[in-house]
């Protein structure tokens, strides 16, 4: 009997050297990298695998379906617009600081949008990289400080982004102060193509120098208030028989103040908000510059220009520069989780002291006044169903039979948009 005992211990001792020895052959199985949440900088984030970079995507779906009176026959009564947009926001905490870099994609179809041709075009629009204070790529002018909540759009409003190259110092308890430099071009205004009657609008050189930004700004509990100013060189190339006619270069300037006040009552979000802007030379900083709505360089007609090509008197050039004004306000209203709504009032002035004509469209003085109100549904988190209603008053301040036919216009907006 000990006999068989020892023989069957032996024999499963065997067995199991045997067995680990072709286990100890196998290859070895990767171990599973599982994809973490990242939650220092918000909902959303995740950490690359093998890495500590953290990585949100985002983005929405919208869809506008818009009407108003036209101010010209040719103008479309009847506007569709589509926008598709995605954003990828990767952050990696650092010894010196938070390292971003930030892109969102974003691609519109509008038929016509008061303009001669369909459209459509997928392009870049924010690339940036921020560190240590600095921000470098393409994004939000740092002149500009937006509020305004109406489809519309009304002045001082998000129209594009920029390139530029900037820092921010930071003061603590929400103040900061910025300076950079950005693409002059983005604010350029100029009405090429002009007949001189007074002047020729300018006709722009190549960069020489970029325009020059600084803001202050605070935010608190109470809301946020920011100062900003820019410098923009005029520099032409207005040519006379293949000749530049030698017209010296002009320094613009524009200035604004803006801010917004949360309310107590109503729900998160609740505010008041205004926005004032001067600008002279460098009228492509009071939001006057067509929005998506309307044709590039004209408003209801009247095309603009930051400067005019004068005679001087001694028997040369010089340039005459243009100057604005604009006031927007208006506040946002949240009633509960499902529903909110905005209201927006805007006025702008342009004067020029020189009057020409682009294709039959003055360009030089005008006005514009501005009001949108809008309500939101909400149904579900990150669905928004709109529809807004506005109105707007062009006056063309340059002839006596003014070129406009309808210098008032209702319309009526609506918008689905999804954001995940």
């Amino acid at each position: 009997m000990k006999m068989v005992k020892s023989l069957l211990l032996g024999s499963v001792a065997g067995i199991a050297a045997i067995t680990g020895a072709q286990a100890a052959d196998l290859p070895l199985a990767e171990p599973v990298e599982y994809v973490r949440i990242c939650d220092t900088w918000g909902n959303g984030y995740f950490y690359i695998p093998g890495t500590q970079t953290c990585l949100q995507i985002s983005g929405l779906v919208r869809f506008d379906l818009r009407y108003e009176e036209p101010f010209d026959r040719a103008n479309d009564a009847l506007t569709f617009r589509g926008r598709a947009q995605l954003q990828f926001d990767a952050r990696t905490q650092t010894e010196l600081g938070t390292l971003r870099s930030y892109l969102r994609m974003r691609g519109n179809y509008i038929n016509n949008a008061n303009t001669a041709t369909d459209g459509d075009d997928f392009y870049v629009h924010q690339a940036f990289v921020q560190f240590a204070g600095f921000t470098a790529g393409k994004t939000q002018s740092f002149f500009d400080a937006v509020y305004d909540g109406s489809f519309t759009g009304a002045y001082n409003s998000e129209v594009t982004s920029t390139a530029l190259l900037g820092y921010t110092a930071t003061f603590g308890s929400g103040w900061s102060a910025s300076l950079s430099i950005e693409d002059r071009s983005n604010r350029e205004v100029a009405g090429g193509g002009a007949v001189a009657l007074l002047g020729a609008p300018i006709a722009y050189a190549g960069t020489m120098m970029p325009d020059v930004v600084a803001n202050v700004r605070v935010a608190q509990g109470w809301g946020s208030f920011q100062l900003s100013g820019a410098i923009h060189q005029n520099r032409d190339n207005t040519e006379v028989g293949g000749l530049w006619v030698g017209a010296d270069d002009e320094y613009g300037f524009a200035v604004q103040a803006a801010g917004a006040v949360n309310l107590p009552m109503g729900g998160q979000g609740t505010r008041l908000w205004a926005s004032a802007a001067y600008a002279d030379g460098a009228i492509g900083y009071l939001g006057t510059v067509a929005s998506p709505w309307v044709g590039s360089g004209t408003t209801g007609g009247i095309a603009r220009a930051d400067s005019f090509v004068i005679a001087d008197g001694a028997g040369g050039f010089g340039l005459e520069t243009s100057s604005g004004w604009a006031i927007t306000g208006g506040g946002t209203w949240v009633f509960n989780p499902v529903f909110r709504s905005n209201l927006t009032l805007g006025y702008a002035d342009v004067e020029s002291d020189v009057v020409s004509l682009v294709g039959g469209a003055p360009v030089g003085d005008f006005s514009q006044f501005i009001a949108a109100a809008n309500v939101i549904y909400t149904p579900v988190q990150n669905l928004d169903l709109g529809l807004e209603v506005f109105y707007r008053n062009i006056v063309d301040d340059n002839f006596d039979t003014p070129v406009i036919t309808n210098d008032d216009s209702w319309g009526v907006m609506g918008r689905v948009e999804r954001k995940f």
